[in-house]
């Protein structure tokens, strides 16, 4: 069996099998059982870019939460006035963005997630930016990071391309504001509830961080987010397409 065919594609393959990448991610999708991008947005785009009809093996996967995992929360005045955002730096997040606006802001700002000691050059450049009030700091392990998150006000993140993850739905269900940018698949996730900002503004995105400090999360959001994206509500249409559930 070739190595496309056991689904080894990294780039070595890539060159190995002397086929473009699109080429052979369109091979991928059409001899899979089932194709699970994380929204509508995504699946769309992800068709449009392979030049492929989404049929019936094609079923939005949503992320999710465990909602039995969360500490109970701190009620909003007696938590930190700072802004996390939890992921480390790169540009698919646009870190840079987010420092700047933090220090525009004069907001406290602790991104989670960084190796100090094995920075690519973007994470060399927002480092050297960084002030007092951004502070960089080491992974955390899960628990640790629930636990931060619902003891802080604010979770951020201002990606032009990044779709709701672990984070930002943790953040919520944790009683923390969000700040988020208004892009398609963030909008699907999350119609309101959370501070729009334009991500390629950092203008906007201060505004919003600073908005976010002062306004706590919405009434019910928490429970709102846990109920609807529990992990075990989000894999049903998976797990029902794969004849797991009725």
């Amino acid at each position: 069996m070739s190595e496309a065919r056991r689904g080894n594609f990294d780039r070595s393959t890539l060159r190995a099998v002397s086929l473009p990448g699109r080429v052979l991610m369109r091979q991928v999708v059409n001899d899979a059982l089932a194709v699970c991008p994380n929204s509508t947005a995504e699946l769309t785009h992800l068709a449009s870019y392979l030049g492929v009809v989404a049929d019936k093996r094609w079923i939005v996967v949503r992320n999710g939460v465990w909602s039995s995992d969360f500490p109970a929360p701190l009620p909003w005045d007696r938590r930190r006035h700072e802004v996390l955002c939890i992921g480390g730096l790169s540009p698919r997040k646009n870190s840079l963005t987010l420092v700047r606006a933090a220090e525009a802001s004069g907001c406290e700002l602790r991104i989670i997630g960084v190796d100090l000691a094995r920075l690519d050059a973007y994470g060399r450049r927002v480092a050297a930016i960084a002030t007092n009030n951004t502070r960089l700091e080491a992974p955390r392990s899960h628990a640790e990071v629930l636990s931060l998150l619902t003891t802080a006000k604010v979770h951020a993140q201002v990606g032009f391309v990044e779709t709701p993850g672990l984070a930002t739905l943790e953040a919520l269900a944790a009683g923390a504001s969000a700040v988020a940018a208004r892009t398609p698949v963030v909008v699907e996730y999350l119609p309101e509830g959370v501070c729009w900002v334009d991500p390629a503004s950092v203008r906007s995105v201060a505004l919003g961080l600073a908005t976010a400090l002062n306004v706590p999360a919405a009434r019910g959001l928490a429970e709102s987010i846990k109920a609807d994206f529990d992990w075990s509500v989000v894999l049903r249409p998976l797990a029902v397409a794969l004849g797991l559930l009725p």
